[in-house]
């Protein structure tokens, strides 16, 4: 499995050249390039591109092989960025890509989310990086979950979404290593403040820490008590279209019934500090059957979720509503080798529920192997049997790191 693992991902890289179609705003779409991509890719068979989200996972192991290979295919992403450092989050580029998605599937450009002021030069290669972090409301209504797992934005003064701001915390960490190690003097003081400021532990508790769930949440207007109700299309007796009705308006607060893998961000992100209340409840959380925990792995929302198995739509089955996906299982892995080095109350429980879990992972990971002759997308949580696409050697593959014992740190 070690060997398939390394060789597909190496195999799976690729060079496209072309232009991408993108959403501008409504129905306009516009062609975005000329670019060319030096890439590994998610699946050979299903994903025949490259994914922005997935890459940084793949460069994980690539970099571990060829570091310089690596590097050109960090580069070449780089050169994808917009003078507003806006990157395509998958590189449909090419007549025969585009024959491979839906038009819905089609990247929006946005100004949401990071906004670079600024740009700095790298050693090899003209590397653009923000050097200032600006977040913007959403013009997005809905956005369909495939797209929106974990990167939503702030759709109102009073929500903050904790995936948004413990990636944030680490972006601003980066840029302070980045600005150091290029000898940026004027940019040093600026991203060690940005650093300090976002990963500031009692705004973090302030922000989202649930003291009656032991755990964090985002914070927003939330309400599950929804219904998708089919109205029939007249003149189309046998035809009907879906609208969404709302039984109970939403609430501000904390959104207590999604507990899963966005929750363990802080974790993931090494946010917590090691003698941490937070972090002694978020390890116990994490080893509970009836939230995340199984013999395979653990799973991305818990048992106790109204989401859980939950279609996201009519059409659309569920996806990060309870498989087991080996990509945040490996940044688990790799913030509980972290705590278990550090002196603390956790520091055992950390060690211990390291091991487990790696222990699952692979095993099970293993036996579907053998099983199927295939690395899977994700996993189911309740049977351990792969799901999803297949041969999926994307980030699936970071099952020789975990195996090795060579988890990077994040």
């Amino acid at each position: 499995m070690a060997k398939v693992a390394l060789s597909n991902m190496l195999g799976g890289i690729g060079y496209w050249h072309g232009y991408n179609k993108v959403h501008v705003g409504g129905e306009t779409i516009i062609p975005y390039g000329p670019h060319e991509l030096f890439s590994a890719v998610p699946s050979r068979s299903f994903f025949p591109r490259g994914f922005l989200w997935d890459e940084g996972f793949h460069n994980m192991l690539i970099r571990r092989y060829d570091p310089e290979l690596s590097l050109e295919i960090l580069v070449s992403w780089l050169n994808t960025m917009s003078e507003d450092g806006w990157i395509p989050r998958e590189m449909i580029l090419g007549v025969e890509a585009e024959a491979k998605i839906l038009v819905s599937w089609l990247n929006t450009m946005s100004e949401d989310g990071w906004i670079p002021r600024e740009m700095i030069l790298g050693a090899e290669a003209e590397a653009k990086v923000p050097s200032e972090f600006v977040v913007q409301r959403t013009n997005v209504a809905n956005p369909p979950s495939i797209f929106y797992i974990v990167d939503q934005m702030l759709n109102d003064k009073k929500e903050y979404h904790l995936d948004l701001r413990c990636w944030m915390a680490l972006g601003s960490r980066v840029m302070d290593k980045l600005a150091h190690l290029f000898e940026e003097e004027k940019h040093k003081n600026k991203y060690a403040d940005q650093a300090s400021v976002l990963g500031d532990y009692n705004e973090l508790i302030r922000l989202h820490w649930s003291d009656s769930k032991k755990a964090f949440f985002d914070y927003g207007r939330h309400s599950d008590k929804l219904l998708l109700i089919r109205k029939p299309i007249p003149g189309s007796p046998e035809q009907y279209s879906v609208e969404r009705s709302v039984v109970h308006e939403p609430k501000l607060g904390f959104v207590e019934d999604v507990y899963g893998y966005n929750s363990l961000f802080p974790l993931m992100l090494r946010l917590l500090p090691p003698e941490s209340d937070a972090l002694t409840h978020t390890l116990s959380s994490l080893v509970d059957p009836e939230l995340m925990w199984t013999e395979y792995g653990l799973r991305s929302i818990s048992r106790t979720s109204p989401y859980y198995d939950a279609r996201n739509t009519e059409h659309d089955p569920p996806y990060w509503r309870g498989y087991i996906w080996i990509n945040i299982n490996y940044m688990v892995l790799s913030a509980l080798k972290y705590y278990g080095s550090l002196p603390g109350p956790s520091q055992t429980t950390a060690q211990n529920t390291f091991l487990e879990l790696k222990r699952n992972i692979v095993t099970n990971m293993a036996k579907e192997f053998n099983r199927t002759g295939y690395i899977w997308e994700h996993y189911d949580d309740k049977t351990g049997q792969g799901r999803g696409s297949h041969p999926f050697n994307g980030w699936s593959s970071l099952v020789l790191m975990i195996m090795s014992d060579n988890i990077d740190a994040l």
